[in-house]
């Protein structure tokens, strides 16, 4: 699977999953971390059914992919044990 970079604007409310260098991205996009697609969808839909239209801080984005991030990695060594 391949890995790209999340990126988040907090002003705009905007995430994209990219492989776009950190040069030609705005200013504003901040890097996140990096998922596959499969991730990223899952992650976003998590997030939609706990925030909905309300706004999210870069730091409450970030805690939440990082323990996306960890629960789906401990969940992968499950089945290669």
């Amino acid at each position: 699977m391949s890995y790209r970079g999340v990126y988040f604007d907090e002003e705009k409310q905007k995430v994209k999953w990219t492989t776009t260098a950190t040069t030609d991205m705005p200013l504003s996009m901040k890097f996140v971390g990096k998922m596959n697609r499969v991730e990223f969808d899952a992650l976003i839909d998590f997030l939609w059914d706990c925030y909905e239209d309300n706004d999210i801080s870069y730091k409450e984005f970030k805690k939440h992919l990082d323990d996306f991030r960890n629960f789906i990695d401990s969940k992968k060594e499950l089945f290669r044990k």
